[in-house]
């Protein structure tokens, strides 16, 4: 049986084309963790998207820091795994030292 992830992801003869997104409703399904995009594109695709395109790789020194500051700074449930993970390389630097 075939299954919707099986389905094309393009256009083409008998497909409907993929819905058009901006920036902004990217933005807005990073700022809304429950959100998606006219694509269904979830904030856990788009970090992926954004990782395959080396957005962390390609971050200097001030936009990791600030990255490491929002994610330090939040009171967001949602960021609580991310908090932890931080405090144990931390942790893991700090014995290596």
């Amino acid at each position: 049986m075939l299954e919707l992830e099986d389905a094309p992801r393009t256009g083409g003869a008998g497909f409907m084309p993929l819905p058009t997104v901006t920036a902004g409703e990217v933005e807005s399904v990073l700022r809304l963790a429950i959100r998606t995009d006219e694509r269904g594109n979830d904030i856990e695709a788009w970090a992926e998207n954004l990782d395959e395109s080396d957005l962390f790789a390609c971050m200097d020194s001030q936009m990791k820091a600030a990255v490491l500051y929002a994610a330090m700074t939040t009171n967001s449930v949602y960021m609580s795994r991310v908090q932890e993970y931080i405090r144990f390389k931390i942790a893991d630097e700090l014995e290596g030292s």
